[in-house]
Parts: C-alpha cells; sequence; structure tokens
C-alpha cells in the first residue's frame, strides 16, 4: 500500500510539477485546515438548530395548536427545522471526530489517509 501511495504522489507531483516534499508539505499544511472547516460547519449546524429551537419555545406559550393559527405553525416549524439540525450535526461530528482530531494530533498520518482514500477511488 505505501508503495503503490508513494509511486502515485511521485506521478501526481510530476504532473503538477513540483517535488513529493512540497506535495507533501502542503498536504500536511492542509491537515489543520480541515480540522477547523469542519468544526466551524458542524458548529454553525448546532447553532442554527440552536435558534431554531430556542425560537419554537419562545412562541410555544402563544401558540394555539388546535386552531393551527400562525404562532403555532412558526412553532412546530422551529421544532422541526430545530431538531433536524441538531440531530444532523450530533451524528455528523460522532462520525468524523476521529478524522478532526487525526488532523489536528497527527496530520502526517491524516495526509496518509487522505490519499490513501484519494487512490483506492482511483483504481
Amino acid at each position: 500500500m505505501e508503495e503503490k501511495v508513494f509511486n502515485m504522489l511521485n506521478v501526481l507531483a510530476a504532473k503538477l510539477n513540483t517535488t513529493v516534499e512540497h506535495l507533501w508539505g502542503v498536504l500536511v499544511n492542509q491537515a489543520p485546515i480541515e480540522g477547523i472547516s469542519s468544526l466551524i460547519a458542524i458548529g454553525i449546524g448546532f447553532i442554527i438548530g440552536a435558534c431554531a429551537l430556542r425560537f419554537a419555545f419562545k412562541r410555544i406559550d402563544n401558540a394555539d395548536f388546535i386552531s393551527g393559527d400562525k404562532e403555532s405553525i412558526f412553532c412546530i416549524t422551529g421544532f422541526i427545522i430545530g431538531g433536524i439540525c441538531l440531530v444532523a450535526s450530533t451524528i455528523t461530528f460522532l462520525s468524523v471526530f476521529l478524522n478532526i482530531m487525526g488532523a489536528f494530533f497527527n496530520p502526517e498520518y491524516w495526509a496518509l489517509e487522505r490519499l490513501g482514500q484519494l487512490f483506492s477511488k482511483l483504481q
């Protein structure tokens, strides 16, 4: 596996007119950026979900769910959007948690794993 990745990295570096060392350095430097962008995206999902639920809970006292007035529709929509955002953000966070930690604490392994994933898709 390592030899295949190294050979493909040589081919990629030759196509980009650069050295393998430079390409590897770029990949290693990309790891924390990927981790930060993942955390920001997940954080935005949590914030949207929390704001939608807060909006819904503020309107729940004024809502008349039996008659289906405007407040009750806003309330139900807020609960649905907030719930979906929070569940999706939690699932996303749990599925990429190890990838995020690897990006921050072991960027070389993260870069090697990314290359392995990329080259396995190409074959």
